[in-house]
Formats: structure tokens, sequence, C-alpha cells
């Protein structure tokens, strides 16, 4: 699982996406114990 200070990034990385990612980040956002690793993995795989 993902650690407070992960989730903390996980948040602010998710904050600063603009709204053409909107549906990815409702998306992770919604995601369990989501990880920083896995939330970079998910947006990099979108913008490829």
């Amino acid at each position: 699982g993902a650690t407070p200070d992960e989730l903390r990034q996980v948040a602010l990385l998710l904050g600063r996406l603009t709204e053409d990612y909107s549906t990815v980040v409702r998306v992770l956002e919604n995601t369990p114990n989501l990880d920083l690793a896995t939330a970079i993995e998910s947006l990099w795989s979108v913008t490829e």
C-alpha cells in the first residue's frame, strides 16, 4: 500500500493536471491504495 507521504504526492500530482486529464484523474482518485509509481505509470500510458 501507499504511505501517507506517497498519497500526498499523488494528490499533488493529480491536482496539477489540466482538465484534459479529468477522466484519468477521476479513475485514479477512486483507485484504492494508489501509490506514486502506479499513478505515474498510468499517466504515462495515456500520454503515449
